[in-house]
């Protein structure tokens, strides 16, 4: 649970880290349209991975956002409901929701590495 929370707040403080300009700052993992929507965890690396994106690749970024606002609608869901769910359920809910996030996190990875790729062919051709 604390590694949850940890990952959670990482991504919250690290978006407020590369923000750059006067608009307000908004998380990764922040509900679209001001819905209220909890936060689905992250582990830190992913968190770091992303807000290097969000500085490579801003169209990228906002592909992946989009991705991980859907997650975090379903984990809302999950979270509403989980005291009502029934054990087999639940487990369901929570091994995909895991899965779901473990995929985008490695989608975000591959992308930051696409990135620095690009950015260092100039260098591998001198």
């Amino acid at each position: 649970m604390k590694k949850i929370l940890l990952g959670a707040a990482c991504l919250l403080v690290l978006s407020g880290c590369v923000h750059q300009g006067k608009t307000p700052v908004r998380s990764a993992l922040t509900p679209v349209s001001g819905t209220q929507v909890a936060n689905v965890p992250l582990d830190n690396q992913c968190v770091k991975d992303f807000a290097v994106l969000k500085q490579l690749n801003g169209p990228a970024f906002s592909v992946f956002r989009g991705q991980f606002d859907d997650i975090n609608r379903v984990y809302a869901l999950y979270q509403r409901d989980a005291a009502n769910l029934g054990k087999d359920p639940k487990e369901l809910l929570s091994m995909e929701l895991g899965a779901k996030l473990n995929q985008v996190c490695s989608r975000v990875k591959f992308a930051v590495y696409t990135e620095v790729q690009k950015k260092l062919t100039p260098v591998s051709e001198l």
